[in-house]
């Protein structure tokens, strides 16, 4: 883990001073506003199937909302988080 990303094991987020918060959350966007403008005309990341690089960002993408983050304005996102769900084998993980 990036030592950087972590104080004690605490998510910056939670350890940060209030005033760094709103600059901490805008760069947490940041990739998802990426992701968002790639899938406008694309179902899949790479190659026009599911693949790797979809688990990959599936990973941390699909648990936005345990980090208060609200996903709504993503809709391209969102609709790519449901195909990623419904994959045949695709197992949650637990929390």
């Amino acid at each position: 883990m990036n030592p950087s990303m972590t104080v004690e094991g605490r998510s910056p987020l939670r350890s940060a001073p209030a005033a760094a918060l709103p600059d901490l959350r805008s760069r947490c966007r940041d990739p998802w506003g990426v992701m968002e403008k790639h899938l406008a005309d694309r179902q899949w990341f790479v190659g026009g199937r599911y693949g790797i690089a979809d688990i990959a960002l599936y990973a941390y993408t699909h648990c936005a909302g345990d980090g208060g983050f609200d996903l709504a304005v993503f809709p391209h996102l969102r609709a790519w988080l449901a195909r990623v769900r419904a994959q045949p084998g695709h197992t949650p993980m637990l929390r």
